[in-house]
């Protein structure tokens, strides 16, 4: 019985009240315009009611521009410029970024190969010094493994998607 007396509340709202146009009706205006034993229920109703809005981006809403315009003019260009530098900013540091990363991977691959033919030099310095162990230690183990690591650009026992999840 409730709930039919709710919906019959929304749907019969007084003429003296009325939605135009899409402009919000006065809440309290509303109230007032029903009937006095019915206000509570209204009441009730409408406290139950919560407007949600949500904006994503750099910017605030256009109506809160509108509201920051109107409490201090002039506010939404220093908004929008604050915005502009922060996006400068932060392209700026990707790209110091992006360019540190490919020097530190060229720096890595040229060490890498010097260090990779040092053992080489080594291997071939032992053998012809007649030190057969310290060359295969040199040519074989370590060669090999400092070839591997530079080539796969990861150690091998790692596997990638424990890198991408550190």
């Amino acid at each position: 019985m409730a709930k039919k007396e709710n919906k019959d509340i929304l749907e019969k709202k007084p003429a003296d009240v009325v939605q135009q146009e899409n402009k919000p009706v006065d809440v309290s205006e509303f109230i007032q315009s029903l009937p006095k034993d019915k206000r509570g229920i209204a009441t009730q109703l409408i406290v139950g009611i919560a407007e949600s809005r949500v904006f994503q981006g750099p910017l605030p809403a256009p109506e809160d521009f509108r509201e920051y315009e109107a409490i201090m003019p002039g506010i939404s260009r220093e908004i929008v410029d604050m915005a502009k530098n922060q996006q400068a900013h932060r392209m700026e540091l990707e790209k110091n970024i992006v360019r540190n990363e490919i020097i530190q991977s060229s720096r890595g691959q040229i060490m890498g190969f010097i260090l990779g033919l040092m053992c080489l030099v080594g291997a071939l310095v032992a053998a012809y010094l007649d030190v057969p162990k310290l060359a295969y230690l040199l040519g074989g183990t370590t060669l090999l493994g400092v070839v591997v690591v530079f080539v796969l650009n990861r150690l091998p026992w790692t596997s990638k998607k424990k890198e991408e999840e550190e």
